[in-house]
């Protein structure tokens, strides 16, 4: 159950930081592109829409950077809650070999084990993807409207 908990633990504090909440508005990340590629000295055509390629790219990895651990770790919780059941079953037959099929209370201490542990690696998977789909599209749909607004920079400049 540790490894669980510190999985999940680790992926709400993820989620938490990538909430748009916590990010720069759109208008904010807008004109910080823009400062940043107006600081660039111009020299041709051919470099301004390549050192703007690059501020772009720049800002979407560090839009998504982060979602990938999250990513990991929602893949990680239910074959972690897969080895606690391994380990729950296992107690299980070691129970079954000591005591017999005679000690009820013994049989269910491994199956509830094995059954918790399942149930909570699904219980911080299911979150963890949904919350990495929207978080990915709205890195996406930000993306796109910061290109669309300072599509015609490249433009002006040449």
């Amino acid at each position: 159950m540790y490894p669980l908990i510190l999985c999940c633990f680790s992926m709400w504090l993820l989620i938490t930081y990538h909430l748009p909440l916590w990010r720069q508005s759109l208008p904010q990340q807008t004109n910080q592109l823009k400062k940043q590629y107006m600081a660039i000295p111009t020299d041709s055509s051919r470099h301004n829409r390549r050192a703007y390629d690059f501020l772009l790219n720049k800002n979407y990895h560090g839009a998504v950077k982060g979602l990938s651990t999250i990513k990991l770790l929602a893949t990680i919780a239910p074959l972690l809650g897969l080895f606690g059941t391994v380990t729950g079953m296992i107690n299980t037959f070691e129970s079954v070999a000591i005591f017999g099929l005679g000690n009820p209370k013994a049989l269910a201490a491994g199956i509830s084990e094995a059954m918790i542990t399942t149930q909570f690696g699904l219980l911080i998977a299911l979150p963890g993807i949904l919350f990495v789909f929207f978080l990915q599209r709205q890195v996406h749909r930000d993306h796109t409207k910061i290109k669309q607004q300072t599509a015609s920079l490249v433009q002006r400049r040449s």
